[in-house]
């Protein structure tokens, strides 16, 4: 098992690493501290689509409790997502996976434009897409800020 990794700093263009750290590797219990800490929804889902992590926020965002999301299909929550996966598929572990505009499909039904912020991450289980989620409405102008797309 892993317990520590070193991580090399250097900015662009520097031939070699400005500094160099002999980290210790947070453990579960450390990583879901600061996933539940985070202010923004984050998910985890598996390469199969299935919720393995939620945090609070993400749970808030989309009208559930965390219980309620692991085990589900993302498609619960982000209905467009499986046609956009492909994006997620071409990412490589540890790199930002990119950046889509999608539909949010709130517990009651209703549909909000969302921003999803993907990375691949490599555990020990397996691949994790890691997902953070922008609620776009608030940018929005006018009265569609505050009024959620009809049920679908």
């Amino acid at each position: 098992m892993i317990d520590r990794v070193r991580v090399e700093l250097a900015t662009r263009g520097e031939r070699a690493p400005r500094a160099r750290l002999d980290l210790p590797v947070p453990s579960t219990l450390a990583w879901c501290s600061l996933l539940e800490w985070m202010p923004s929804p984050v998910i985890a889902t598996t390469g199969a689509g299935t919720i393995a992590l939620a945090n609070a926020a993400a749970a808030r965002l989309f009208g559930y409790t965390r219980g309620d999301l692991v085990g589900q299909m993302s498609e619960l929550l982000v209905p467009d997502w499986l046609g956009n996966r492909r994006g997620a598929r071409n990412a490589r572990p540890g790199a930002s996976g990119g950046v889509v505009e999608l539909s949010g499909r709130h517990r009651d039904g209703s549909r909000f434009p969302i921003e999803v912020r993907f990375t691949l991450i490599r555990t020990s289980d397996g691949t994790l897409v890691a997902s953070a989620i922008q609620d776009l409405r608030p940018h929005l102008p006018g009265p569609a800020a505050r009024t959620p797309s009809p049920r679908i």
